[in-house]
């Protein structure tokens, strides 16, 4: 199944190599967030980790070696590390903000010159979920 994933990101990802996306999909099933469906048409797969704001130069620079010896399964920031969908990618994002009730989300950005940019996106909707309990 592994190799399938891989194939996938390599597809829609073709500026990744093998290695950083073997180790985006290793870090986010070690913290048991990683889902997918490759199986179906159109195939599914979301890979997403939790974090600190002390980790976020670590995450900008996506030091897998820091994040590997991380516990990423709870933090107040989402990192989404892989989003394929047949659906709309910013919709699936909002759902998972709102289910986390996280503060921000970030994620790499791919542009052309072969860079990737770094996102870092407040959630204007912190706090909403639970305000009923206050």
């Amino acid at each position: 199944m592994q190799q399938r994933l891989i194939e996938m990101m390599a597809e829609h990802f073709p500026f990744l190599d093998n290695g950083q996306a073997r180790e985006t999909l290793r870090l986010c099933e070690k913290n048991n967030r990683l889902f997918y469906a490759p199986a179906n048409k159109p195939a599914f797969v979301l890979g997403y980790y939790q974090f600190f704001p002390e980790l976020i130069n670590v995450v900008r620079h996506q030091r897998f070696d820091i994040l590997m010896e991380c516990n990423l399964t709870d933090g107040p920031l989402v990192y989404v590390a892989v989003l394929i969908t047949p659906g709309n990618a910013v919709r699936t994002i909002s759902k998972i903000v709102r289910l986390l009730d996280a503060r921000a989300y970030a994620f790499h950005r791919y542009i052309d010159g072969g860079e990737y940019e770094f996102h870092f996106v407040r959630n204007n909707r912190y706090g909403a979920t639970n305000a009923h309990l206050n």
